[in-house]
């Protein structure tokens, strides 16, 4: 019986690994692929740079010449609105926006910064319109009252004088507008304590605004002026003199008693007021003005004539009587005497009882 051949030896190729391979490769032509290898790595690098390098020098000059050297997008118009009385060169110089320049080179921005840091400006918004135009819309602070050292001032004319607006926020001026004359004046606060647009945290100008905004349309009080100097009350003065004292609190409630106690006086119109104290949280204290004095009884008060018979001097008038007036004597026709004008006959010269008797009140005469 023949025996089988070996089974492991018969199946030597299937049992080669078809992985491996059988290839033998000189020195020099492993070196050229790998210089291709490179060579192709450092064109693909270069021609990636050069096509970013062109875009970006190609995209410049294109954004050179179509937008920023395009005299179409040059600013030729700068729109300026307001609700107050700031000057448009004062706003538009301030903010840095220069007409002729490139429209897309504004920084807007910076420019509503610029311009929202005025004193004078509650809020400003800065809006760009292709191709050559800029819009600054202005709100400016509406400003209720004056603040002075001393009341008797024109705030107008002074230069220490600052508006302030309800939130307290003061501001300067640029220029003295007859428009704000009318407003009230807060005084006794030192004014070189106050910068501009800072806002102001001491409690009694707070509380003055507070009041001033308050009695805003009141047309039967009008405050004239506050003292604030006292720290712990409000002095007002309307424009008839009358004073008004307030406490810092409580300002509504206060104002209520006044109006009321202005309703209660309103028909007796023979007493004028002069000074209401509203500290009290039931009462109010209220100070008349005294009534006006009488007018004098007239009398002629004629001087004592003199003994040597030479004709008196008239003497000086009492106070409160006119002068004496002297009285003709009725001429004569056809005598010679009425040629030459007569002299007045002085009267006797009253004695000193009777005009004591003449000053003494009617109802003591007897």
């Amino acid at each position: 019986m023949k025996k089988p051949k070996n089974a492991r030896a018969s199946n030597r190729k299937l049992h080669q690994r078809p992985h491996v391979l059988d290839v033998t490769l000189t020195q020099h032509k492993e070196r050229a692929r790998r210089t291709r290898a490179a060579f192709r790595r450092v064109f693909l690098f270069l021609l990636v740079v050069g096509v970013l390098a062109g875009g970006y020098l190609g995209g410049r000059e294109g954004l050179r010449r179509v937008l920023w050297e395009n005299p179409d997008y040059l600013v030729h118009e700068v729109v300026f609105r307001t609700d107050g009385t700031l000057l448009r060169d004062d706003v538009i110089g301030h903010s840095g926006i220069v007409e002729g320049r490139n429209i897309f080179l504004l920084d807007l921005a910076a420019a509503r910064r610029r311009i929202a840091g005025l004193p004078q400006v509650e809020s400003a918004t800065v809006e760009r319109h292709l191709p050559n135009s800029v819009t600054v819309t202005v709100t400016e602070r509406k400003p209720i009252a004056w603040v002075m050292q001393r009341p008797d001032e024109d705030p107008t004319q002074s230069a220490k004088a600052c508006l302030i607006d309800a939130r307290g926020i003061p501001m300067k001026p640029r220029s003295r507008l007859l428009q704000f004359m009318h407003l009230p004046i807060i005084c006794g606060f030192p004014v070189e304590n106050l910068a501009d647009g800072q806002r102001v945290m001491h409690y009694e100008i707070a509380a003055a605004l507070e009041l001033i905004r308050m009695n805003e349309g009141n047309t039967r009080w009008l405050i004239r002026t506050i003292d604030v100097q006292s720290g712990y009350s409000l002095l007002a003065t309307d424009v008839r003199r009358i004073e008004i004292l307030f406490h810092l609190d409580n300002l509504e409630g206060q104002l209520n008693r006044l109006h009321q106690l202005f309703t209660l006086l309103g028909s007796e119109r023979q007493k004028e007021l002069k000074r209401v104290n509203l500290f009290g949280q039931r009462n109010t204290y209220a100070t008349f003005r005294p009534p006006a004095d009488p007018e004098a009884e007239t009398s002629e008060i004629m001087p004592a004539s003199n003994p040597h018979g030479a004709p008196a001097k008239p003497a000086p008038p009492a106070k409160g009587l006119p002068p004496p007036k002297a009285t003709p004597t009725p001429k004569k026709s056809g005598s010679p005497a009425a040629k030459t004008p007569s002299k007045p006959t002085p009267t006797p010269a009253r004695t000193p009882s009777s005009i004591d008797k003449l000053k003494r009140p009617f109802h003591s005469n007897g």
